[in-house]
């Protein structure tokens, strides 16, 4: 199980143990689900970390550029994304909320200006 009206999931090495793990926005909880994979079709852990109202898209990068992977959250219901840092251990903290415009349904991330950081979409 991940949360209240699951809407977008990325994936992710949020424990960097080699495993891929998932991330779950959970529109009707104003959460995301981290899901800890095992490497055999299987979970071994889930914790939820909160968002801004009804978050919507979810993406992965190391936006921090620590070595440890990070999520960004759209939030349809305010208006916001929501920077989660991660400490490579499968834990997440709230590091930002900064505001979007549009109920942003969707997010992005990619090197768009070529300065070798990730951007935001």
């Amino acid at each position: 199980p991940t949360g209240g009206n699951p809407r977008s999931v990325a994936v992710g090495d949020f424990n960097l143990d080699g495993k891929p793990d998932i991330v779950v926005a959970n529109f009707g909880d104003n959460t995301v689900a981290i899901l800890l994979g095992n490497g055999v079709n299987d979970t071994i852990g889930q914790k939820s970390f909160p968002t801004g109202k009804n978050p919507q898209s979810v993406v992965v990068g190391d936006f921090n550029l620590d070595g440890k992977p990070d999520v960004v959250v759209a939030n349809f219901g305010d208006n916001t994304l929501t920077i989660l840092l991660g400490n490579g251990q499968g834990s997440f903290t709230v590091y930002e909320t900064l505001p979007a415009s549009g109920n942003p349904s969707s997010i992005v991330t990619s090197d768009f200006n070529g300065d070798g950081k990730l951007d935001l979409g």
